[in-house]
């Protein structure tokens, strides 16, 4: 069986990260990204350095791109130019923002810099228009997303700077990008001290007219939520929602028939930063929203740690376009790959989406989906231990607050065998003991509900509002309190010597609307 990376898309096409940046649908159909050629090794490098900004063009729907064509050269060979994202207005204008960064020592959470715009009146490159954003002239990190708003305002989340710690606010333009104004800041308190910690990496959504959601990347185990209903001027006090997630940014994408997409790192875990906060990335999910982000569908795995990945694999920071009426273009980066990636050399990755499939409610044998050291085949999977002796498989299914699942097994049934259930992916470093960091548990908790076989043949598994119970060929062995409202990952585990194989496996989900805690 082919082990693959993205799931339930069509992968186009992969490249640097700097010669593949966001992808737009041009208004002929065609699609446009930007390659950029900046300062080896980035902002760490002082010395002075040419930088420029190109085009592409995909006339075949992102699997093959024209050569690069210049569009512009940054103005100052000290700054360090870092393109962040842009946008396509209705008119056919396309909005550049990047990052102008003057200093950049991470490890001592020393950043200097400020936001920088271009406007071209086209893809082209024509009449070129650059300022400074002095409306919010503070260093900024990554730019996940951007909207063009019912009212025709360009409303643009960033998080920026601010005394050790970072805020998320947003700028806007009701003159196509001549002038801008800022929103005052939402600011998230936590006792980190790493300037990775705040409200950081915002992204936003029009759920209707006038009236935004913003998410907001924490190291608090939940994304947060803050709202504004002028339009992205002011935001009120934000709050956690309930969907788990590590230090990891989101994307929203609203589709034309008025639903919204998400994407994000729905994993607790490993690797951990400084044992405080999780910064696991090794999963991608997505979901769906046809009620404005109160609730989603689905939570289900596009983009996965495959077979040769490191344990600390990187899938994350996802950016999304329209490819059509009902397709979405989605891009993500990866670090710490099977073929050699990390964060000096970041690949980028392009698929295409249908996101339809996230109102499933059943899945049956999706042996390719499960995330394993292990191998996968039409027949399932053998289990057995790997390093530090532990056998680790574990499966996204719809989410439910309600359901059933069946796993057949065969074998002689190791000792310390167990099934977990989660609302989020678990990783099987978080099970190893002579790598886990110590006190990981003390920090985000005990993330799961456990269940214990007592022999192999036919689990059943079935959970309502309050309890899951387990049967095992037919006699109930286990009845156990949800640790949360529902489901959406199941983990099978042991420790130690035996074997033991997986050979059916079917999820259904009864209830599938995950409540979100967003409310306006």
């Amino acid at each position: 069986m082919e082990e693959r990376k993205h799931q339930h898309g069509t992968f186009l096409c992969t490249d640097a990260l700097g010669n593949l940046q966001w992808v737009e649908r041009l208004p002929d159909g065609r699609l446009f990204s930007l390659m950029e050629h900046g300062k080896p090794n980035g902002p760490r490098c002082a010395a002075p350095c040419s930088q420029y900004l190109f085009g592409r063009i995909s006339e075949d729907g992102g699997k093959t791109w024209s050569k690069p064509y210049l569009l512009y050269e940054w103005p100052d060979p000290d700054t360090a130019w870092c393109v962040q994202g842009w946008k396509s207005d209705r008119d056919g204008r396309i909005h550049i923002f990047a990052s102008a960064i003057t200093v950049y020592n991470y490890q001592k959470n020393e950043l200097e810099g400020h936001i920088a715009y271009i406007r071209f009146d086209s893809f082209r490159g024509e009449n070129p228009l650059y300022s400074d954003i002095p409306a919010l002239y503070r260093y900024t990190g990554s730019l996940n997303n951007l909207i063009e708003a019912e009212s025709g305002r360009l409303v643009v989340p960033f998080s920026t700077y601010m005394d050790g710690k970072f805020v998320s606010n947003t700028i806007f333009s009701d003159d196509c990008g001549v002038s801008w104004r800022a929103s005052n800041d939402v600011v998230i308190t936590d006792t980190e001290t790493n300037c990775e910690s705040g409200a950081v990496e915002p992204v936003i959504a029009e759920v209707k007219p006038g009236v935004l959601i913003m998410l907001i990347r924490t190291v608090l185990n939940r994304l947060w939520y803050a709202v504004s209903y002028d339009g992205g001027e002011s935001w009120n006090d934000p709050k956690p929602t309930s969907l788990p997630s590590s230090n990891a940014p989101a994307t929203l994408q609203k589709l034309p028939d008025g639903r919204i997409f998400l994407a994000w790192n729905d994993c607790l875990g490993h690797p951990m930063g400084n044992v405080r906060y999780s910064s696991a990335r090794q999963c991608l999910h997505a979901a769906i929203s046809n009620d404005g982000l109160r609730t989603i569908h689905g939570a289900r795995i596009i983009v996965k740690k495959v077979i040769g990945d490191r344990n600390d694999v990187h899938n994350a920071y996802p950016t999304t376009a329209m490819a059509n009426e009902k397709e979405i273009l989605l891009k993500h980066f990866e670090v710490n790959g099977r073929l050699g990636t990390t964060w000096n050399a970041v690949q980028a990755y392009l698929t295409l989406l249908n996101p339809d499939f996230l109102t499933e409610a059943d899945v049956r044998d999706n042996w390719a989906e499960w995330v394993s050291d292990l191998e996968k085949t039409e027949r399932g999977i053998v289990m057995r231990p790997t390093d530090d002796d532990t056998a680790h498989a574990i499966c996204n299914f719809p989410y439910g607050t309600k359901g059933r699942i069946t796993l057949k097994t065969a074998g002689k049934m190791p000792h310390s065998c167990r099934v977990l259930l989660s609302d989020c992916y678990l990783d099987r470093l978080n099970f190893m003991p002579n790598r886990r960091a110590e006190g990981y548990e003390e920090v985000i908790g005990t993330p799961y509900t456990e269940l214990k076989p007592d022999s192999a043949g036919i689990w059943e598994i079935a959970w309502d509002e309050s309890t899951v119970t387990l049967c095992v060929n037919g006699t109930i062995v286990q009845k156990k309190p949800k640790h949360s409202h529902g489901f959406n990952h199941l983990t099978v585990l042991f420790h130690g010597k035996g074997e033991i194989n997986l050979t059916a496996f079917s999820a259904h989900s009864d209830a599938t609307a995950w409540e979100t805690g967003i409310s306006y």
